[in-house]
């Protein structure tokens, strides 16, 4: 989560976990090899299949917050999701909870950003940040924060040094970005996302 006063102030970045649905808990007698599903629309079919799965997710998020605060030796500074699923409303509530629970100040609440592209790129994107607009108001009134602007999911694995300064925004704004040192063919451009945070953090 980046933080900035006004474009061109001072900048800071804070680190907290990404939960997913892996295994740090132990979830046997859920799947035959007791993992969650991969990709998260079918994690929420699983989700919504068979009562006491979201327990199991409850179980499995709290273990990654531990391994967190085991390596790093401090509570998170935000909390967020892999594909974003803690915006679906029953991981929403959970994730709050968790959040609240914790002490961890702040979690990813989408609410505005950049639109998608032609007619399904802007349905999604509407859809993505209606259900953003549902989880800030459960989370504010947890007492949690929630970025002032969340930009990057319409430019995901390939955010440029331009698109990250048209981001910048007052207040707080959350980047979504993927950097990294291996590109992934015909996926995230990694490395190009290092050099536009290296060259915007300079500026």
């Amino acid at each position: 989560m980046g933080e900035s006063g006004q474009p061109g102030g001072n900048q800071r970045a804070g680190s907290g976990p990404r939960a997913q649905f892996q295994r740090f808990a132990d979830c046997r007698g859920l799947l035959r090899d007791g993992r969650f599903p991969p990709r998260q629309f079918d994690a929420l079919r699983w989700l919504w299949s068979r009562r006491g799965r979201l327990a199991a997710v409850a179980r499995e998020w709290s273990a990654q917050a531990d391994a967190f605060e085991d390596i790093w030796g401090q509570t998170p500074t935000h909390l967020d999701s892999h594909q974003h699923v803690h915006l679906a409303p029953p991981l929403a509530r959970l994730a709050v909870e968790i959040a609240a629970s914790r002490g961890i100040p702040r979690i990813r609440a989408p609410r505005n950003g950049s639109p998608g592209r032609g007619l399904a790129g802007r349905a999604e994107t509407a859809v993505f940040y209606a259900l953003g607009r549902r989880l800030a108001r459960r989370a504010t009134s947890a007492g949690l924060v929630v970025p002032d602007t969340f930009d990057g999911f319409t430019v995901s694995g390939r955010a440029s040094r331009l698109a990250l300064r048209e981001f910048r925004q007052s207040g707080v704004t959350e980047w979504m970005v993927h950097p990294g040192e291996r590109d992934e063919p015909g996926g995230y451009a990694r490395r190009q996302e290092v050099g536009a945070l290296r060259a915007w953090a300079a500026e």
